[in-house]
Order: C-alpha cells, then structure tokens, then sequence
C-alpha cells in the first residue's frame, strides 16, 4: 500500500486479520472505508463510490456476490481495484475461477493464522497453475508430518506444520494446547491443526482439520466455547 489507497474493510473487526489490515493504509497516509456489516451489493456500490483500491475478504462473501443478478453485478464500476486479499477458510477452485474471470488477477490469498506461526502465499496466476493450492511458505518453511512424527514426501496427506527459528508461540494459560501444537521431535514445529500435502513444487494443499473446529464465514467457531 502507498498513500493513494483506500483499503476497504468488510469483515468484523473482533478478528485479527480485518483488525490488523483495516489499521495498514494509516502507517503510509492511506485511507481505511468501513462497512458496519456486509452486504454483497453494498460492498461493490462502495467499490465503485470510494474508489477502493485494496480490500480482503472471506470465500462467503465472494459466493454472495457471484449469487447476484448479471445486471447488478455488472453495474458497478470496479475499475479502482488493484488488489483483492483472501483468506481466514478454504476457496472452491469454482469460485476462485468466476471471481477471476469477474475482477481480473488482482486476487491474492493467503494462509495462516493469529498465531503467526507460518504463511503461504498466492497470487491470481499462480492459482490458475495450481488449482486449490494456499500458495508457498514465505514466512516459515513447510512440513508435512504423519501420525507417528515421521515427515512425509510430496504428495502425502500429512498434518501440516511451519518450522521456525523464532520462539514458537503459546496459548495462554493453556500448556497442554501449547504442547499439542509442537511437533513430537522439533519443538520449533508448529501447527494450526490442518491437514494437507506439498507438491514436488512447494505448493501447499488443505485438505481437511484435525480438530472439531467449524468454520463459518470466515471464523473461527469452537463448539466447547458455543
């Protein structure tokens, strides 16, 4: 971001990536539009309004908006749009394709979590070579673990872990959850509790979740707290 942007935030901000990238476009002059709640017409009449140049989202929204008419889709203006972040749950290669072909390859997703224990990356070409992938590690480097610790090759569905030099983190007040999130043999391995394989080139796939967590747009839901 530079000082011409102007960041749109549609996402609650009681979680840490809408909160933390709604607060970016200040450090260099830029400008942040907030929704109060989203609305998938609303968001593109903002688009077209505001000027936006830079915006993140979550796969719900973007299948609401496909959900539009034609008509009102196509009524907006969305020529200001540079760049399109998305993350925070798994998005269909469909949807992915459709909003590509509707915004151009201006959108980027990442993986990773509050923990900052790791991050992939990819780009809207990327994607287009690498149907369903999160992208590459470019913070931490990729390990793909089995059950009994024993690291798996390429293509193997394994618990997926970031390995860093850092000190790993930790849950607070929570040491068995600390524990369980370090590998068995290399403490400085840690995971976020997904599954999923690398490919010979580096690319990291998700596959499923180890745990019982439920995503639902874009949160994190844990039934123990429900």
């Amino acid at each position: 971001m530079a000082s011409d942007a102007v960041y749109l935030s549609v996402a609650p901000l009681y979680h840490a990536a809408a909160l933390g990238y709604a607060t970016n476009p200040h450090f260099v002059g830029g400008t942040t539009v907030f929704m109060r709640k989203f609305d998938a017409e609303a968001a593109l009449h903002c688009i077209e309004r505001d000027g936006i140049t830079h915006s993140q989202w979550v796969p719900t929204m973007f299948v609401r908006m496909l959900k539009l008419p034609d008509d009102v889709r196509e009524r907006h203006d969305l020529s200001s749009h540079r760049v399109a972040i998305h993350a925070a749950a798994p998005c269909p290669v469909e949807v992915k394709q459709r909003m590509i072909d509707w915004w151009g390859p201006i959108l980027t997703e990442y993986y990773s979590g509050t923990e900052a224990n790791g991050l992939t990356v990819i780009d809207s070409a990327q994607a287009m070579r690498k149907p369903g992938s999160v992208g590459q590690a470019v913070v931490g480097t990729l390990h793909i673990s089995g059950d009994d610790g024993a690291e798996l090759p390429a293509g193997e569905d394994g618990q997926v872990y970031f390995a860093r030099e850092l000190q790993p983190f930790r849950y607070h007040k929570d040491e068995a959850k600390t524990r369980a999130a370090q590998h068995p043999r290399h403490p400085n391995w840690t995971t976020l509790g997904d599954m999923g394989h690398v490919d010979a080139d580096g690319y990291l796939f998700l596959v499923d979740r180890k745990d019982f967590m439920i995503i639902s747009g874009g949160v994190n839901i844990y039934p123990q707290a429900v």
